[in-house]
């Protein structure tokens, strides 16, 4: 069934569809942090956590891998799950699976076989098209400052330019109706809801 593949490239282009990061979206390769809970009417997941900050970044590895670091969060409960395009989690970071030491991942796609960096642990995906949708405990709006401060020193770049400043480059497609997108994907989602398929809703 091709439901989970649609509707998750459906979701990456609806949230990646900017020139620079707002809110709740932001170009592929570039951290989306959400700095404060979702709103009630929040439709970006099907119940999204109310008690966390959404850390998240859309990843293409097929010309080559990304690395993926996760600063020192201490006591912090964090989980940080990377998705493949099937909307499959393929690994989990955490605060439980990882611990709360620094991190530095490099996610590579199918068949990649070439040298990566010394110092970071290889994380293989099933497909090109990877989503990290990670969470940061939040404790309430007093506790935001922190979790900001936490979310400010993720960061994510092609191993190509690892160890270096970059900011992956953003590209709008004018041919693609946010809207549209939004009320398509509601309406496979409804669908789906009442089926055994559970795509990322």
């Amino acid at each position: 069934m091709a439901t989970p593949l649609v509707t998750l490239d459906m979701t990456r282009q609806h949230e990646t569809n900017v020139r620079v990061p707002d809110g709740a979206h932001a170009p592929v390769g570039q951290l989306v942090k959400l700095r404060a809970y979702p709103a009630v009417d929040d439709r970006g997941a099907a119940a999204p956590n109310a008690d966390t900050l959404y850390t998240m970044v859309w990843l293409d590895v097929s010309s080559g891998p990304w690395v993926f670091s996760i600063p020192g969060m201490g006591d912090r409960l964090y989980i940080m799950p990377m998705l493949s395009g099937f909307n499959e989690v393929f690994f989990v970071a955490g605060s439980r699976a990882t611990g709360g030491d620094a991190q530095e991942y490099v996610v590579t796609g199918p068949g990649w076989s070439d040298a990566l960096p010394e110092g970071v642990t290889q994380v293989e995906s099933p497909t090109a098209l990877v989503w990290i949708l990670g969470r940061v405990y939040c404790s309430g709006p007093e506790d935001y400052e922190a979790v900001h401060d936490l979310q400010d020193q993720f960061f994510c770049v092609p191993v190509s330019a690892y160890g270096r400043p970059y900011t992956p480059p953003g590209a709008v497609d004018e041919t693609f109706d946010m809207e549209k997108a939004s009320a398509n994907r509601s309406m496979i989602c409804r669908w789906t809801s009442s089926s055994a398929i559970s795509p990322s809703c």
